[in-house]
């Protein structure tokens, strides 16, 4: 079962970082997915190098810079794809992404969003991102931000997404409501987050992926 996955790469003025980004999405093993740039009015030449070097990816251009929360719900609206996936425009991903988030989403029907092990750019063995956790005072805080990679944080399965990287589906998003454009940046995917735990679905990181 490979339902259609549509690919969300959120960009403002992020050239420097597009072609490893794009690049990358297109080595992907998963064997049904759509790529589309979703631009926040960009000033630099972003969107011309996709036209002329990725002309298989879709162009979602906004007439205003709207954040994460706002770019994302306008990139939303042009998703044809049972599954949403929300990309950072300076993510490089490995060929088995998709394939991964998308086998793990499907594990459980309660399961609404699915997140997954980032490693620093710069430091290919240092943990980024392994999930996030929320303390007693609502403050979230990511175990094993910044440290080697050692395997730790395995036994971390339901955590708080990050933006970044999140495969969700799209019925789900729809129902409530997308994300908060009140936020425009930073804390959005925690709100969106929350609203979906309330409904009773989970929210899981894949490790492999």
């Amino acid at each position: 079962d490979s339902p259609l996955v549509s690919v969300l790469v959120l960009n403002y003025n992020g050239l420097v970082h597009l072609p490893e980004c794009l690049e990358s999405l297109k080595k992907q093993t998963y064997p049904n997915y759509q790529v589309a740039l979703v631009d926040n009015a960009s000033t630099d030449e972003s969107v011309v190098y996709v036209r002329r070097n990725f002309p298989e990816v879709s162009i979602v251009q906004s007439s205003k810079n709207t954040g994460t929360a706002g770019g994302f719900n306008f990139g939303a609206k042009y998703a044809e794809g049972k599954y949403m996936l929300l990309l950072a425009n300076d993510i490089e991903a490995k060929p088995n992404l998709i394939e991964e988030l998308v086998g793990k989403i499907q594990e459980d029907e309660n399961i609404a969003i699915c997140t997954g092990k980032m490693m620093r750019f710069d430091k290919r063995d240092v943990i980024d991102y392994n999930g996030f956790k929320i303390d007693l005072f609502a403050f979230p805080y990511a175990p094993g931000h910044n440290e080697k990679d050692q395997g730790q944080g395995q036994e971390l399965v339901d955590v708080v997404p990050t933006g970044t990287l999140l495969l969700i589906k799209k019925d789900v998003f729809q129902e409530v409501g997308g994300f908060d454009d009140t936020y425009f940046t930073l804390g959005d995917e925690i709100d969106l987050w929350w609203r979906i735990r309330l409904l009773g679905y989970r929210s899981v990181i894949h490790h492999n992926a």
